[in-house]
């Protein structure tokens, strides 16, 4: 199992149109085959800075949804709305936090 963690900052103005392509494409995104779960988080001090946490079955699995064309339609349109690069990191759960 792996963790894909991706931050992204908005042009201000743009931060409600990434919200509402988000809430329109979650659900498509959360239905790939092999992704686990899909959080989407907003800094607690800078309203511009999202990130996306998705939890992947395998490497592979991840792969297989940044190559499909769902992905490609994604980030085709919220690309255009970003005011840096986004960065990407890819992990493996260490600890969890249960006993």
């Amino acid at each position: 199992m792996i963790t894909r963690i991706v931050k992204m900052v908005f042009h201000p103005e743009h931060t409600g149109l990434f919200l509402d392509l988000f809430g329109k494409h979650a659900l498509n995104m959360q239905e790939v085959a092999g992704c686990l779960s899909l959080q989407l988080q907003q800094d607690a001090n800078d309203p511009r800075i999202f990130f996306t946490l998705s939890t992947w079955q395998d490497p592979q699995s991840l792969e297989a949804y940044r190559q499909s064309e769902l992905f490609r339609k994604i980030w085709t349109l919220v690309k255009p709305l970003f005011s840096e690069r986004a960065q990407a990191w890819t992990t493996h759960t260490i600890y969890d936090g249960k006993n």
